[in-house]
């Protein structure tokens, strides 16, 4: 599948040169970043695990046509990233743009799925190292293959909604046949001269896989169902998810000043042991939870000098509590952060970063107190 993807960008790239002749109408830009850092990470064992690595290695090429009034017709995007770990494809699309109403776009191919915002905000520009529990467990790698339908009404609202293959991003093929609806609605608002800016959003997220043995456990309060018909086989283990977000912030003489919050729910299908959404079919007894988290920010910027603060949640299963849980997938996880980002010039910037993960507390083994997980991140951030 590689090989056939690189075929294709290939393509792509010779066929600028048949725009060669009106060069103001088209035009290919690359950009990238790379993100080395040190770890050092607490251990149950009282030890420390630290580590230097590349966290991400982005290469990104950006090809787009317009049309002669200067609006956009048609765009191609590849990314790839590169780390000690390999070389892997992140974005492979093309967004198609009409010009009658000039609101309308199409986009197919590898793209991020339009869920939330702090799947969909960049992590060039994030201010914390990763992104919240939720969305690693959830939605990996952000990204999916399909299509999407996106409607901009001038910046003060936009709707995108997509069809997804569905599953974990470490496995883009098709192992089912069901597929994701995913779909967002934002609206962008600037008040006081363009000083204070309120952004809020919605998101639904409708899926799930096949279910591929006859046993689908459901929890009820504080206690566990098996359902074993045989008629289970083939159903569709629902994910389906719900997100709000708001975002603030205000510029004023001691700089920039910023609040965000998000919330999910909704219902995820795994395995026994986790709660992250599978790779491939489970030749295993499935279980349903129905969960909640949130993520929080509290970010302050003075010229070159940024803090932050942050604090997510995820209860991956909100109907069992304390001595009631039976496996670690059911276990909530807090994390509160505290970070500082300096600027070293437009192109460069360094993060110092410390999380405190804390675990609920339960009879499972391994789990009878806060595991020592701590984490500290010194990276060095390089833009062009």
């Amino acid at each position: 599948m590689t090989r056939r993807i690189l075929f294709y960008v290939s393509a792509m790239f010779f066929s600028v040169e048949g725009f060669s002749q009106n060069p103001s109408k088209v035009g290919l830009k690359f950009s990238g970043y790379l993100q080395a850092q040190f770890i050092s990470t607490q251990q149950n064992d009282k030890s420390h695990a630290n580590e230097f690595m590349l966290r991400r290695g982005r290469l990104k090429a950006d090809f787009f046509s317009l049309y002669k009034d200067s609006t956009p017709k048609v765009q191609f995007v590849f990314q790839m990233n590169a780390t000690e770990s390999g070389i892997e494809i992140k974005d492979l699309y093309a967004t198609l743009f009409e010009n009658k109403f000039k609101i309308f776009s199409l986009t197919a191919g590898l793209f991020v799925v339009p869920f939330g915002y702090e799947i969909t905000y960049s992590s060039s520009s994030r201010e914390s190292p990763e992104r919240g529990r939720m969305a690693q467990q959830l939605i990996k790698g952000e990204r999916d293959l399909g299509a999407m339908i996106s409607l901009k009404k001038s910046p003060a609202i936009s709707f995108e909604a997509g069809i997804f293959n569905g599953g974990n991003s470490s496995v883009l093929t098709e192992f089912d046949n069901y597929k994701d609806i995913i779909a967002r609605v934002s609206t962008n608002h600037n008040f006081l001269k363009n000083r204070f800016s309120l952004n809020a959003g919605l998101s639904a997220f409708y899926g799930g896989f096949k279910q591929n043995t006859i046993y689908i456990n459901r929890y009820t309060d504080n206690s566990l169902i098996t359902d074993s018909s045989l008629n289970n086989i083939g159903k569709k283990l629902p994910r389906h998810y719900y997100a709000g977000d708001l975002q603030i912030s205000y510029n004023w003489i001691a700089g920039k000043s910023e609040a965000r919050a998000e919330y999910w729910f909704g219902t995820q299908s795994s395995n026994q042991s986790s709660f992250s959404t599978p790779y491939k079919l489970l030749n295993e007894p499935s279980f349903i939870r129905d969960f909640r988290g949130a993520i929080f920010y509290l970010l302050h910027k003075y010229k070159r000098h940024e803090f932050g603060i942050k604090y997510d949640f995820l209860d991956p299963n909100i109907k069992v509590k304390g001595a009631s849980v039976r496996n670690a997938g059911d276990l909530k996880f807090s994390t509160f952060g505290v970070g500082y980002i300096y600027d070293i010039n437009e192109n460069a910037k360094v993060t110092a970063w410390y999380e405190m993960p804390k675990n609920e507390t339960s009879n499972l083994n391994g789990f009878n107190s806060d595991l020592k997980d701590n984490v500290f991140t010194f990276r060095l951030q390089v833009k062009f």
